[in-house]
């Protein structure tokens, strides 16, 4: 099924995977920009995100309940799977013209 149809430069250039690395004993602040997936285990926890800023990446960084943020630039592969659980497996409706994802 058709989930995403957008050029890939773009949707590459929006879409970050974030590990988070808290400290003991709080909670998690909110993530910026839209989160595809995450996965939590203890005091990391793994995000999947599009269209968070540098900003707003910053402040995630010095928010008091986190100790470390590693940013990454997910495949193509990681995308499409992250895409696929947002939607539980439906396609989602077409954003802008470009390649099918």
């Amino acid at each position: 099924r058709l989930a995403l149809v957008e050029p890939l430069d773009v949707l590459k250039g929006q879409v970050r995977q974030l590990t988070v690395t808290l400290n003991d004993g709080m909670p998690p602040p909110p993530v910026p920009g839209e989160v595809l997936r995450e996965h939590r285990r203890a005091r990391q926890w793994q995000v999947v995100v599009r269209g968070a800023s540098e900003d707003e990446l910053g402040r995630l960084r010095s928010h008091a309940a986190v100790r470390e943020v590693e940013v990454h630039a997910p495949s193509l592969e990681e995308i499409f799977v992250a895409y696929i659980q947002s939607t539980g497996g439906e396609p989602a409706a077409p954003t802008a013209e470009g390649a099918p994802v």
